[in-house]
């Protein structure tokens, strides 16, 4: 939800200028990572020199989709979005 997503900082604690942060280890399983561990997703505005333009949004969606819905090794080779559909499914 939009409203879980708080402006990144930098290393000193400056507010990083169109950048934000979220917390999604409770979404999540670490049971093959050590304890302790979290994970945070940051999203970004592209560098202003970014040639997005000469691509469509359908194009970047699909790059989008591509390059974060492989399957993963800590997730023993399911996809993000499959995982993802079994813990939503657990709560329901």
């Amino acid at each position: 939800m939009e409203e879980d997503w708080i402006q990144a900082r930098e290393t000193d604690g400056s507010v990083r200028d169109g950048a934000w942060v979220t917390e999604l280890t409770e979404l999540m399983p670490f049971s093959v990572w050590p304890d302790g561990t979290r994970l945070i997703m940051r999203r970004e505005r592209p560098h202003p020199g970014a040639q997005l333009s000469v691509y469509s949004s359908a194009d970047l969606g699909q790059a989008e989709r591509t390059l974060n819905d492989r399957p993963r090794k800590t997730l023993d080779w399911r996809k993000p979005s499959e995982r993802l559909t079994e813990l939503i499914a657990l709560t329901g």
